[in-house]
């Protein structure tokens, strides 16, 4: 596999989530029209209830928490070490030096000094971002 092969397949396995996240945003946007539709209908007709699918119920609850990148925010910043990593592996792997790598060591080392236990809160952030609540 040739270097621009490798390069075009790392860019497309960047480009391909962050197209995800918009053909998302539009899809909610659609099932809120729908939404606000249904809830004037029913309005208007007078009815006590409204009928919308588990995915609306579910947009509806999201909703309430607004549209942020507060959580976008803390998984890139909770997991920026690793990509750090992944940085200076390259680095060094070229010979530009491992100053990213030390860089890297330093943020384990201070944040198990704090008692910070990085893998898990690594592991907590990722599992939220995709939907999957871990309290301990």
């Amino acid at each position: 596999m040739s270097a621009t092969q490798v390069i075009a397949s790392a860019a497309a396995g960047l480009v391909k989530p962050i197209a995800d996240i918009f053909s998302k945003r539009e899809d909610r946007k659609k099932a809120v029209a729908i939404i606000k539709s249904e809830t004037a209908r029913a309005e208007t007709d007078g009815d006590v209830a409204v009928k919308l699918s588990k995915a609306q119920w579910e947009i509806i609850s999201k909703k309430s928490e607004v549209d942020t990148w507060k959580d976008e925010y803390i998984t890139i910043v909770v997991t920026a070490p690793l990509i750090l990593i992944v940085l200076g592996a390259l680095q060094a792997a070229f010979g530009l030096g491992t100053e990213l790598l030390d860089a890297v060591a330093t943020i384990f080392k201070e944040a198990n000094q704090a008692g910070i236990d990085m893998g898990e809160l690594m592991l907590w952030t990722v599992l939220a971002g995709i939907g999957i609540k871990a309290v301990k």
